[in-house]
């Protein structure tokens, strides 16, 4: 998000985000926006997606302005596999993640965390990256633990991450998140 503040009359907000290409935003960019928002119970007024309507002031005398905000990318079109349980992942001879599977092996087995939801998001959006469909399993079991785990909430997230394909969350953060629990 680049730019967040009160809307004219002041009964809203007004968001701002960062996109490459303006075709895209109305049928890629503005579902992705609206997902994001419906997650933590936000209501988006669908009839703004934005493009024709000009902004030129705000009444917000100390609106969130991000500098560094990232550009939003259309999903990739992925064909995944339905899957009804996840099974646990075969090990290759030669793995490529280094340690990071045997590391979140040794902490399934010996420790267990509750995460916040922003946590159990970038610890999704790190397996989706390093692991990819093989990281879903690894997901379920490190979100068991947590009294709030529901099957479902979990394989549908994790779904949802592999469409969108983060690239800025790395192994480095998974190692972090449960180094956190010690």
């Amino acid at each position: 998000m680049a730019y967040a503040g009160l809307s004219c009359g002041g009964n809203g907000l007004i968001v701002l985000v960062r996109i490459e290409k303006f075709e895209n935003q109305k049928t890629d960019i503005f579902p992705i926006i609206h997902d994001d928002f419906k997650q933590f119970d936000i209501a988006v007024d669908v009839s703004k997606k934005g493009g024709s309507d000009l902004r030129y002031y705000s009444i917000d005398p100390s609106p969130y302005v991000n500098d560094k905000a990232i550009y939003i990318e259309p999903p990739r079109k992925l064909v995944l596999p339905k899957v009804n349980e996840t099974q646990k992942p075969q090990f290759k001879e030669v793995d490529t993640t280094g340690n990071l599977k045997s590391e979140i092996e040794t902490y399934i087995q010996t420790q267990s965390r509750e995460f916040d939801r922003n946590d159990w998001i970038r610890l999704g959006m790190g397996l989706v990256f390093e692991l990819k469909e093989e990281g879903r399993y690894y997901f379920h079991e490190l979100s068991k633990p947590d009294s709030r785990y529901d099957y479902k909430e979990c394989d549908r997230l994790y779904t949802d991450l592999m469409k969108r394909g983060y690239q800025k969350v790395t192994g480095g953060t998974i190692r972090m998140l449960l180094r956190w629990s010690d």
